[in-house]
């Protein structure tokens, strides 16, 4: 059985077509954007936490989808160490099983785990906010944890079965396409009949008994759901961009022009990582206002730690004597009057 390799580039052709500088670049632009995501998702967690916008159970969700930037990331770069070979034998779309080498197997497998996990986990997502409108009246004091951590659990085993069925060829590239469509779609579906209930309980809540407690968690839901159907929305277009770049990356075309394809789809999956967790700082205004205080803060704290280093930097004369460096103004005037009255003394 024949591996299927998840690569887009062939740099053999590249030299020959005298591009290969261009894939030098592309891949120095994509791990800048991967270093990027790298800062930028640790800060996202830590916005999240204590912003207090998302539930715990959706912010469990939402950050095993940040976070696996980090393993994309390592793939990708096992990916260029192999796809960067001008003598592989190992071919992206028929490659023979006893000459492609097994950690470029591993890598792409890794890869395709990833790329697996955005949709399935839009369905955990629809879970979790079924469970949230069901139980609108207790999900505040009961989190229901159990159900979060089995959600992801079952998610990384779903986007696990489905990366080792592609890569050792029991599910087809055709197959994988439409799976990841329609997992994307049947997700942001889910999510959108979600806030419709949401909406639509909202509207009853002053003429019926809610409690205190259900109303509050009710305003919650509607909240969440409107970050959470821009978020949706995005993650759709771009899942369905993505798989239509490699529905025509894999077509039967000549590999001068897979190759462009290839390098503007791996650029693109970068910047999409990137914007991501990036617009995640601003997709709410409580989480912008608490990023820019942070940011602020921070400034503040350095410019302060400056400044005092500054004044507490020790300099010598000639005579090796220490120089007072705190004088100010009042202690300019105070030095000038006191020269000003010995010279009236003598």
């Amino acid at each position: 059985m024949n591996p299927q390799i998840l690569m887009f580039v062939n740099i053999s052709v590249a030299h020959e077509d005298g591009i290969e500088e261009i894939v030098w670049i592309a891949y120095g632009m994509e791990m800048v954007f991967y270093l990027l995501s790298f800062a930028t998702v640790p800060l996202l967690h830590h916005f999240l936490r204590n912003s207090k916008i998302f539930h715990v159970n959706l912010q469990l969700l939402f950050l095993v989808a940040c976070y696996n930037v980090y393993p994309f990331t390592v793939a990708r770069i096992g990916i260029i160490y192999y796809e960067s070979q001008r003598d592989l034998q190992c071919g992206t779309y028929e490659p023979e099983s006893n000459s492609c080498p097994i950690g470029l197997i591993v890598v792409s497998l890794l890869r395709v785990f990833v790329l697996s996990l955005v949709p399935v986990l839009l369905v955990a997502i629809f879970v979790e906010r079924s469970v949230a409108t069901v139980k609108v009246e207790t999900y505040e004091l009961h989190f229901y944890r159990p159900l979060a951590y089995l959600s992801a659990l079952l998610s990384l085993c779903i986007a696990f079965f489905i990366a080792t069925s592609f890569t050792f060829g029991i599910v087809s590239r055709t197959v994988a396409d439409c799976l990841a469509i329609s997992g994307t779609c049947m997700g942001g579906v889910f999510t959108l009949i979600v806030s419709q209930v949401n909406n639509e309980k909202l509207a009853r809540i002053h003429n019926s008994c809610y409690t205190l407690s259900k109303r509050y968690q009710l305003g919650e839901n509607v909240r969440t759901m409107q970050i959470l159907t821009f978020i949706t929305s995005f993650t759709i277009l771009n899942n369905v961009f993505l798989v239509l770049l490699f529905y025509i990356h894999a077509l039967e075309i000549s590999w001068t022009i897979r190759n462009y394809i290839g390098i503007f789809l791996s650029l693109y999956m970068s910047i999409y990582y990137f914007f991501t967790t990036f617009i995640g700082l601003f997709a709410n205004q409580q989480i912008y206002k608490l990023a820019k205080r942070m940011f602020i803060q921070k400034f503040v704290q350095l410019r302060d730690r400056s400044e005092k280093e500054r004044e507490n930097k020790q300099i010598f004369d000639t005579k090796g004597q220490m120089m007072y460096l705190g004088a100010n103004q009042d202690d300019y005037f105070t030095q000038l009057e006191s020269q000003w009255a010995a010279c009236r003394t003598r």
